[in-house]
């Protein structure tokens, strides 16, 4: 069984979100991050923000608490806009940083932190959510299949962590073509190459997907796929 397989199987026995956090906090410690949180934004209409769960070292939990780093991090301002995943590097080093930006880079590099990955999850009505992990160690595995993996343990944590704060009354209904078409996407499969597979076109499968996606709620299809795998569907 691979590792992604495994960490499907724990994500969905975690019984609380405390649960959920301990078993993030180890499996990203595979990859040399040593904090992590997973949390849901403020809305920009003064709708509170809510912490799912929060592993970071408590000297910077009380330096945040009290100075003005997470209101000038250009981090909070990605998560808004972006949706594919992204580290704290590309954002440091991409054009139009602010000085405040600037600034809480460095404040955030006092504190011993080296580089982030950030998995940015918009919540229905679009609120923006995120799995953010981040390190104070300099040979964290920053290679594509390291990213690939611990994007999609974000989206699993937080998926069983929004189902454990609030279990949906609705269950995951597919037509039987949709979730077809989401099982091979799960196993890394294009549109064409499902489209060959099924016999139909890769415009078809775009439809397919698109649809399913919607009826899952899913704002991506890394989204969908971690739902359907947390109901046991894949």
């Amino acid at each position: 069984m691979s590792l992604a397989e495994d960490f499907i199987d724990a994500v969905a026995a975690c019984k609380t979100i405390d649960a959920v956090g301990v078993l993030m906090a180890r499996e990203i410690a595979r990859h040399g991050y040593t904090s992590s949180i997973c949390n849901i934004q403020r809305s920009v209409t003064g709708e509170r923000g809510h912490v799912h769960f929060r592993n970071w070292t408590q000297d910077w939990i009380d330096h945040a608490a009290t100075s003005k780093v997470m209101a000038h991090s250009p981090i909070i301002t990605a998560v808004r806009v972006q949706t594919r995943p992204f580290s704290w590097r590309s954002v440091r080093e991409g054009a139009g940083l602010s000085a405040e930006g600037v600034a809480a880079f460095r404040e955030a590099a006092d504190f011993g932190w080296i580089d982030g990955l950030v998995v940015p999850i918009h919540v229905k009505g679009g609120r923006p959510g995120a799995v953010s992990m981040a390190t104070q160690e300099r040979d964290v595995d920053i290679s594509a299949h390291a990213e690939r993996r611990l994007a999609s343990i974000g989206y699993l944590a937080f998926q069983r962590c929004e189902e454990l704060d609030a279990p949906p009354t609705d269950s995951v209904a597919l037509t039987g073509r949709e979730l077809e078409c989401f099982r091979w996407v799960a196993m890394g499969k294009t549109d064409y190459e499902i489209g060959m597979i099924l016999g139909i076109s890769k415009e078809t499968v775009k439809f397919h997907l698109e649809r399913g996606r919607g009826r899952l709620n899913a704002a991506t299809r890394a989204h969908g796929i971690a739902k359907l795998a947390l109901a046991g569907l894949l």
